[in-house]
């Protein structure tokens, strides 16, 4: 008859028992190296052995996302922001309305640009230019600027793009002076008003004129 060995007590038994009959225990089939034993029932944990001690903090929950752990900052890959850029609005898109105010403001610059130049333009040239007098007399005022300077006070110039006309303001003898000048190709003095007296006539002009300079 064969035998085995009881693997608890070491007891010689019958190959076709399955007890023990020296230790009671369960012997395993003929074949087996181990008999069978049940596993031992696992104590459940008791909930206060997860929770901390006092004056310990729970671990914070990681957050989602990549860890770079003690890499330094500069050497970090910048993130990038997911804010996208406000579209370009194409001038197509504008209103209509909003076309014209902006084609008339950039017309009115320019005009104005251009107002302003040929404006300071003029002035300078009226003011290096001189009146052709018939006379051999020494003046003291080679052009009219310097003319102006010493004969008369509070003088002020305005233009009239359209027609090319300068005109200068000022008071000479305490009495209001106003000047007009046609400056277009040639430079010619049109019209002088002293006071309420206008003076068109070319003697005229050439005589007050003459005054201003001497």
């Amino acid at each position: 008859m064969n035998t085995r060995k009881c693997s608890s007590c070491n007891a010689v038994v019958d190959a076709d028992m399955k007890i023990c009959p020296n230790c009671g225990r369960l012997l395993s089939s003929i074949g087996d190296r181990h008999e069978y034993q049940p596993e031992p029932v696992r104590k459940a944990r008791p909930a206060s052995a997860e929770l901390p001690r006092s004056g310990q903090r729970r671990p914070a929950p990681k957050k989602a996302g990549r860890s770079y752990g003690n890499l330094p900052a500069h050497e970090r890959p910048e993130r990038k922001s997911r804010k996208k850029p406000a579209p370009k609005r194409d001038e197509k898109d504008l209103p209509g309305w909003t076309k014209i105010i902006k084609r008339i403001t950039l017309a009115a610059v320019i005009l104005a640009a251009v107002y302003f130049a040929l404006f300071g333009l003029q002035v300078l040239r009226i003011k290096h230019s001189t009146y052709d007098f018939d006379t051999q007399m020494k003046l003291s005022a080679s052009n009219y600027g310097e003319a102006f300077s010493n004969s008369v006070t509070g003088g002020s110039w305005s233009y009239n793009p359209f027609t090319f006309g300068m005109t200068y303001k000022g008071t000479h003898d305490g009495k209001e002076l106003e000047i007009r000048f046609s400056a277009g190709i040639n430079l010619d003095v049109k019209s002088i008003r002293v006071g309420k007296e206008e003076k068109t006539s070319k003697e005229q002009i050439n005589i007050y004129l003459m005054g201003l300079f001497i």
